[in-house]
């Protein structure tokens, strides 16, 4: 006879597969080999929720159709006191056990954490609640949490395999974004929703739900409403109120009652057929700009309320619908989501406590309307009394009448039930292969035939007659400003702005210390726009300082906007947006810079710039076309990718790093760079991590290169350091018509080294041998390997930028993120570098006086030289509109 420990791994997985959870998590300690295998058998748990007060938690875990498992765990005089129960709200049943932790969502994560955080687990809806709309709570609260679970959780990253994560109505959208994006695994995840349900007593069950939805790739972001009642009266405003705020989703109204189809029936227009199961009538209101689908099915009646401009976008997923009442259809919906939501309005009367679900105000008193509410609510919680009551009435009658056996599955082991096994999907989508965005050159003169052609056009006729083409040659010669004021000048002239490309060098977002913000546009050489934004409680607003060309903010123009719950970083996203986010413009690169801080706060600061871009923190559709994308190297990995697959388009992204700029005394320019790129995949996309140096030990690229899970660069312009290729002894080949190269392995290292030398100086790629032949095409196709650093291969505007880099610490002293500083943990270094930043900026204001007095000298004897007197060509800077008058010495 066979013995437990001689079964083989398949046999164990079959048995483990039909115990209840706890006795599955008690398989853990029996041995070493019974973890391993319950660890990679899958589990799926329908449900889970963690309910959080101040001094109190509620952690309850579904196992199916009327069987969970709760915790209710509050805080005691020596820790924390644990009510576990099954399958029941009764405390007085519930098994008692004392914790010493002593903060209740601690211990609650705690346990969440050691039941669910196993790869094999799946959960499939993740529930969160809050009793309060306090945002200063739900931080306290999620601080909490984040300490337990998460990506940078203190006991390291543990995030659950969830596909659906629910709030309630109280959790702030910034809270939301911050969860979503810390707590569960992003390749799992599908839908994010927040709900709440209307207390009513016309009926004890879901009547209607309204929500908003967009969709973002395979994600779902939804804003959902739960109603009791059938609202016949009001509920065609609300849905049409809702489709007009809602900008880039749609608005979905669902019935649960087959009778209400006389919904469908009631537009008379005709129908067409989508699928085989579901007909559709199309309803267009020009005057608003909307579009309304009715949509039948056995299954009953729900409508589409969108904006005409985003039907094209949904109109697949609205084509393969086949049943539009999600949970609220007892036949196509999950079994289990079926009876969750029918039940969901009973915690009114089973968990009184904890039905903050439900949506009531917190100041009753001074609003008729939620007085009302709480009135709706204690009728609807009599009427489940009654019902309750009733129902053990009828309990007792059949206990007379016939003998009643309880089930093997009713037995109380605070443990799961049996659960079938459910395959877990990884929702990793590979995206289309799109051609990198190919924008032709234009000369900044057209021919002069087409200069006369335009001239007789204007002589002839009025502005409004011109041809499109026309008006186009003349926006692509306006300032950015000037450009984006066409904009308003007609519709007709909005349409050509908008079918008119233009290209912007780069635009910098800069997040500062004290709610500060920055946006500054490189439009050219030496040109640039510049605003800061600060909140001052004084002002009772933000204030902007717009700058042209200037650092000086004595110089700028000042606007104060009225305070309206915007902070500096909601504001100057909406700038971003109104300005950049449009088909027609691509932007060079776009810098993002956050300043030093925890994860957290650069994630709220993420969900705020973003939710300013489209009203919503989750995932918006407006996205920027941009070439490279610039990091500083305070930005978590986690931030930086959700800004990657966010806010940038990715047919047209191609490079990604991640800078960080390290200064000397000297204040030189820059004199050598050294990359880490990580990844370049089948379009050429490169992810790297650049360091600029003004100076730098060659052992420290050796040091990288081995710690580098890709390829390290090395690239040097100045003499001496070119000197590196001389002295090695390696064989020269010749790689191309203009490159040497000498290529050895490192047998101390371990690593290859391949030296190239060509006119414009000397670099060098030093990687693992199994990577050579990952980058070998890159390396092939490579031309010139100074990158920025070249002046005669590089972009004018990209060296030009790189070389002035170094001038932030004189020109921008408080926008400094992308300088390298030693962390506050290492305070002899961080002293040691400080002395280096203080040395560097005198050096850096003397240089700049030094500068300025040069090119002053060398207007003079330019004017001298010319030997007559002309008038100097004044600038009046309007932030952007440029103005030029004539001004006499």
């Amino acid at each position: 006879m066979m013995e437990w420990s001689d079964l083989p791994d398949e046999s164990k997985k079959e048995v483990i597969k039909r115990l209840d959870f706890m006795s599955r998590h008690a398989m853990r300690n029996v041995s070493r080999t019974d973890m391993e295998v319950e660890n990679t058998t899958e589990l799926y748990v329908p449900r889970v929720r963690l309910s959080i007060k101040d001094d109190k938690c509620l952690v309850v875990v579904y196992t199916g159709i009327d069987k969970f498992l709760r915790m209710d765990i509050s805080k005691g005089e020596n820790g924390c006191v644990i009510h576990k129960m099954e399958n029941s709200y009764d405390l007085k049943k519930a098994i008692i056990k004392v914790s010493t932790e002593s903060v209740p969502t601690v211990l609650a994560c705690s346990i969440l954490r050691n039941l669910f955080n196993y790869e094999s687990t799946l959960i499939g809806t993740f529930e969160l609640e809050f009793d309060t709309c306090n945002f200063l709570n739900q931080i306290n609260q999620l601080d909490n949490i984040l300490s337990v679970i998460g990506s940078k959780a203190k006991t390291g990253s543990n995030q659950f395999n969830v596909k659906r994560f629910h709030t309630n109505w109280m959790t702030s959208l910034q809270i939301i974004d911050v969860c979503h994006l810390s707590l569960f695994n992003c390749m799992v995840l599908e839908e994010v929703e927040r709900e709440a349900i209307v207390w009513e007593t016309e009926s004890l069950t879901p009547r209607m739900t309204m929500e908003t939805s967009k969709r973002y790739g395979e994600q779902i972001i939804r804003l959902n409403d739960i109603y009791m009642a059938e609202r016949r009266a009001d509920c065609r405003y609300k849905m049409v109120e809702k489709a007009m705020e809602t900008e880039s989703g749609y608005t979905t109204c669902r019935w649960s009652k087959i009778q209400d189809v006389f919904l469908w029936d009631h537009q008379k227009i005709t129908s067409e057929r989508l699928n085989k199961d579901v007909e559709m009538k199309r309803v267009v209101v020009p005057q608003i700009d909307i579009v309304t689908r009715w949509n039948k099915s056995k299954c009953g009646a729900w409508v589409h309320i969108i904006k005409m401009y985003n039907e094209k976008k949904y109109v697949n997923f609205f084509k393969n619908e086949t049943c539009g009442l999600r949970y609220l259809c007892e036949k196509c919906s999950d079994p289990f989501d079926y009876w969750f939501y029918q039940n969901l309005p009973r915690r009114i009367h089973h968990e009184p406590e904890w039905s903050d679900v439900g949506i009531l105000s917190q100041d009753a008193n001074k609003n008729t309307k939620d007085i009302e509410m709480i009135e709706n609510a204690m009728k609807l919680k009599k009427k489940f009394q009654d019902e309750d009551k009733n129902s053990k009435k009828k309990q007792k009658k059949q206990k007379k009448s016939k003998t009643l056996t309880k089930k093997d599955d009713e037995l109380n082991s605070w443990g799961f039930g049996i659960q079938k096994k459910i395959e877990m999907d990884q929702l990793v989508k590979s995206t289309a292969q799109m051609s990198v965005h190919e924008k032709e050159l234009r000369d900044f003169l057209i021919s002069f035939s087409i200069v006369i052609s335009l001239i007789f056009f204007c002589l002839q006729m009025e502005w409004i007659d011109l041809p499109d083409d026309s008006k186009r040659e003349v926006f692509k010669r306006l300032d950015l400003m000037s450009r984006y004021a066409m904009r308003c000048v007609s519709h007709a002239d909005r349409e050509v702005v908008d079918s008119t490309d233009l290209y912007v060098p780069r635009v910098r977002f800069s997040q500062g210390r004290d709610n500060k913000a920055l946006i500054v546009v490189y439009t050219g050489i030496d040109k640039f726009l510049r605003m800061e934004f600060s909140e001052i409680k004084e002002a009772r607003g933000t204030v902007i300082h717009r700058l042209q060309n200037s650092y000086d903010l004595n110089e700028a123009s000042v606007k104060v906007l009225p305070y309206d719950e915007k902070t500096s970083i909601e504001v100057a996203g909406s700038i971003l947006k109104t300005l950049f986010v449009h088909k027609s413009i691509l932007i060079g690169t776009m810098e993002f810079e956050f300043s030093e801080g925890s994860e957290m706060i650069q994630i709220i600061t993420f969900g705020l710039l973003t939710r300013s871009l489209d009203g919503n923190p989750l995932y918006p559709v407006n996205v920027f076309r941009v070439k490279k994308m610039a990091t500083n190297w305070y930005m978590k990995s986690e931030v930086i990718n959700a800004i990657r697959e966010v806010l940038l388009s990715k047919e047209d992204l191609v490079e990604s790093d991640n800078d960080i700029l390290k200064i000397y005394p000297n204040m030189a320019p820059p004199v050598m760079a050294f990359d880490r790129t990580f990844e370049i995949d089948d379009r050429q996309k490169i992810f790297r991590q650049t360091r600029t140096f003004m100076g730098v030990n060659m052992q420290t690229l050796l040091n990288y290169a081995r710690t580098t899970d890709g390829m390290t660069t090395g690239r040097f312009i100045k003499d001496e350091q070119r000197a590196i290729w001389d002295l090695d002894p390696t064989p020269i080949t010749r790689f191309s018509d203009q490159i040497q190269m000498k290529r050895f392995m490192n047998e101390s290292y371990g690593l290859v080294v391949r030296y190239y030398k060509s006119d414009c100086g000397v670099w060098m790629h030093i990687m693992p041998p199994h990577f050579e032949k990952k980058f070998a095409t890159f390396l092939k196709n490579e031309t010139c390997g100074l990158r920025y650093l070249c002046k005669k291969c590089a972009d004018p505007f990209e060296y030009w930028f790189y070389q002035n880099l170094p001038r932030r610490l004189c020109n921008e002293p408080e926008w400094l993120n992308i300088i390298y500083r030693p962390y506050a943990r290492f305070p002899n270094e961080l002293k040691k570098y400080n002395k280096i930043v203080e040395e560097s900026l005198k050096v850096a204001a003397e240089d700049e006086k030094r500068r300025k007095k040069a090119a002053k000298n060398k207007r003079r004897k330019e004017k001298q030289l010319a030997g007559v007197e002309t008038p100097e060509v004044e600038v009046i800077k309007s932030w952007g509109f440029k103005k030029t008058a004539a001004k006499n010495n």
